[in-house]
């Protein structure tokens, strides 16, 4: 079943093209924290079967999940990329949430049959249908993987994608008045069958294929034909410069009104240089580059949608340009990431929100006020900034949807180029222009006006792993061992700690944090993020090391026997007791 669906998704990916993503990640007992994931990068589909048994295999609490699209390259264990780094994909897929435990907040499909009659409706059988447990997965899988060369290509594969699964939703609500969220970001990952769904952590489902595999398609023509109406966007999202919704109309003899455009001219050097074409500090000179840089001042002057896209079918027209007719959405549509004028007007919203947060003269000063210039800056609804712990804390973003973006401790929250990866991780990008001064003086506004305080009782963290490590081992036992690495075996079979004499003046023992966090939950009630428990092994002066046994690899922390008087009284296993565990 897992070799037939890898198989069936990416068999005819060139081997030497994109990488195949599977994510791992562990939740906490609510089934929404993320406590722990990871990123395999597997060039064929041999390597992605094998990485998923192995994940399995290592820990049964963890979800599984493969990426829908390739990505050009890797981007290491604890990123997967977002979806301007997926580099091609094998077809189009839907995510259809069944009414239940797992899923309550909306109006789902109330069972398994009703959401297959959505899939139905579409009048095109998917190839591939899941049951994820809680839902149905379903892919329409192409004859060929469909790679991008370009940003534009991937773009227009966007909209295909997103109108695909509007046209679904659409049939859900005629069927029933159901919902299907839209799951249509090219960098989605999506379950695998035979792994198993904890999103209930306490009712564990198996995720299954139903039926047999169907028909592939062609090319993304089969599709077009079948998907609803295009629909223009009638109303804005950002009210920068005042009411610029409306229809929008495409005119190729379009002009902008002269007056307007003389005055914008004489205010702005910058704006002049892009209507004449000669803005030497480019790098990309492209004529997409010069009219987003016109939406960006016209729009911070306060025109309006309509005449935005006048001036720059003007200007294109002007410049011997294709003036993309066919293609209102380049223009003007709130529901496109891509779309031009939208695309300006957050930015202007963050030039704004910049300047408020930067200058000591702003009069925004209540926390509400600085939310929202946060949420414009970094274009994503902010909801506070969590401190977690008094002592050695670390730091994360607390988003409206209930996302937490990990962004370190005490010291990496000042340091502008780790905070940017941390953010890029979640598709937020900080502007390539941000200066350090600028971050920590947000840092600080943030730091000021939205901060929470979380497990303020943590105390003194070295204090409190020395404890946790103490009674840890006094009732978790390490197996006892030489140079064997028999002894090693049952041990890191099961992520549990075993010492080692053969290593060192004194030897070392070994322990497997996420064992060590699974067992704080359970005899603690210590709810411990692991990078926060990483960290707390590193103050205390742990060293992070890889222990291969064929055919295990597994990530461990060691530390010396001499560093601690506490652990010559803790227990110990004989070497190889296998029924131990």
């Amino acid at each position: 079943m897992l070799e037939a669906f890898v198989d069936a998704l990416w068999k005819h990916k060139d081997d030497d093209r994109g990488w195949i993503l599977i994510w791992d990640a562990m939740y906490l007992s609510d089934g929404n924290r993320l406590v722990e994931s990871e990123a395999t990068w597997c060039g064929t589909t041999v390597e992605a079967v094998e990485a998923v048994k192995q994940i399995a295999a290592s820990t049964p609490l963890k979800e599984i999940y493969i990426g829908a699209g390739l990505r050009g390259k890797k981007h290491g264990k604890s990123r997967r990329g977002g979806s301007k780094d997926v580099s091609g994909v094998c077809g189009l897929w839907v995510e259809i949430d069944i009414k239940g435990p797992a899923h309550s907040g909306k109006n789902y499909p109330p069972d398994e049959k009703a959401a297959q009659d959505i899939l139905n409706a579409s009048g095109l059988k998917p190839t591939i249908v899941l049951n994820s447990g809680h839902g149905l997965q379903a892919w329409w899988l192409f004859t060929d993987c469909l790679y991008f060369d370009s940003a534009k290509e991937r773009d227009e594969f966007q909209r295909l994608e997103s109108q695909w699964q509007k046209t679904l939703a659409a049939h859900a609500e005629e069927l029933g008045g159901w919902a299907v969220d839209p799951t249509s970001d090219l960098a989605r990952v999506l379950r695998v069958p035979g792994t198993v769904n904890h999103k209930i952590q306490e009712l564990p489902v198996q995720v299954q294929l139903v039926g047999d595999e169907g028909d592939r398609y062609v090319d993304v023509s089969d599709f077009e034909d079948r998907l609803v109406p295009y629909e223009e966007s009638t109303e804005s999202t950002f009210m920068v410069g005042g009411n610029h919704g409306g229809p929008i109309t495409i005119d190729e003899n379009a002009n902008p009104m002269v007056e307007k455009l003389e005055a914008l001219k004489t205010a702005s050097r910058k704006f002049k240089l892009s209507w004449d074409r000669k803005r030497t500090d480019f790098h990309d000179q492209s004529a997409s580059s010069y009219c987003m840089s016109m939406s960006f001042f016209a729009a911070e002057a306060g025109w309006v949608d309509q005449e935005i896209v006048d001036l720059l079918i003007s200007w294109r027209r002007k410049e011997n340009e294709s003036l993309k007719l066919d293609r209102p959405e380049w223009y003007c549509d709130y529901t496109v990431e891509y779309s031009t004028i939208p695309k300006a007007r957050r930015l202007v919203a963050r030039s704004i929100s910049l300047e408020e947060l930067t200058s000591e003269e702003t009069q925004k000063d209540s926390p509400d006020e600085i939310r929202k210039a946060i949420s414009n800056f970094f274009q994503a609804e902010i909801g506070a900034l969590i401190q977690h712990g008094e002592e050695n804390s670390r730091w994360s973003l607390e988003m409206v949807d209930d996302r937490n973006i990990e962004l370190g401790t005490s010291e990496q929250i000042w340091k502008i180029d780790h905070c940017r990866g941390r953010l890029s991780e979640k598709d937020i990008e900080l502007p390539e222009t941000l200066k350090k001064v600028q971050w920590i003086q947000i840092v600080k506004r943030m730091q000021k006006h939205i901060k929470r305080l979380e497990n303020p009782e943590a105390g003194d963290r070295m204090v409190t792993i020395r404890e946790w490590v103490d009674d840890y081992l006094q009732s978790t036992p390490a197996v006892y061992s030489s140079t064997s690495e028999e002894g090693w075996q049952p041990a890191i079979s099961h992520r549990c700690p075993f010492i080692r004499h053969d290593q060192g003046e004194h030897g070392f023992v070994y322990l497997h944090a996420s064992h060590f966090r699974e067992w704080l939950e359970q005899h603690h009630k210590e709810k411990v993020e692991l990078s926060a428990l990483h960290d707390m092994l590193r103050l205390y002066k742990f060293e992070r090391k890889n222990v291969r046994v064929d055919p295990l690899t597994k990530s461990y922390w060691r530390y010396s026997l001499a560093t601690f008087s506490f652990i010559d009284s803790m227990g110990v296993r004989d070497e190889g007791l296998d029924h131990a565990y």
